[in-house]
């Protein structure tokens, strides 16, 4: 991009490898105690990372973006758009994976081992609205958002 600086932050440097070998500055850190200043960044991304928090973390990562940055852009699965087959997926996954109901309110371990907390698009809005003083729900148009994962929903 032109005419500004980027920095990646991701809490494994596994998982960011190829970001790490593009030379782009690379800080290994927690989303929920983020090693920047107040206001440090004109504007944050956050792309499908918070679904992997437990409900009990959903706060203080949260209060982290919003701490660091003038704006943020989150995206977020939405569990009943088209990609989530409007529902069916994390309906199963409830139902397969939930062995203890009282895990439910952490998250949902995965068949790929992590951890997965589904939020309806309107309550995790109204979430948001607590740590943000303006926000606006939008769905993802392809041409922005082409991975499926990424649902069709952006908050």
């Amino acid at each position: 991009m032109l005419g500004c600086d980027l920095v990646t932050a991701d809490i494994s440097a596994t998982m960011t490898k190829t970001v790490r070998e593009s030379g782009i500055p690379f800080v290994l850190c927690d989303l929920r105690y983020l090693p920047f200043r107040t206001g440090q960044f004109d504007f944050v991304i956050c792309g499908a990372v918070l679904q992997h928090l437990k409900r009990s973390e959903m706060n203080s990562a949260v209060s982290e973006l919003s701490r660091v940055s003038q704006r943020s852009l989150i995206l977020m699965p939405n569990p009943i758009g088209p990609a989530s087959l409007f529902g069916l997926i994390p309906l199963v996954v409830n139902l397969t994976f939930l062995k203890n109901r009282e895990s439910l309110s952490e998250g949902i371990s995965c068949p790929r081992g992590y951890l997965v907390s589904f939020y309806l698009p309107w309550t995790f809005g109204r979430f948001l609205k607590t740590h943000f003083q303006n926000i606006s729900v939008k769905p993802a148009m392809k041409s922005i958002a082409p991975h499926e994962y990424l649902t069709d929903r952006i908050l």
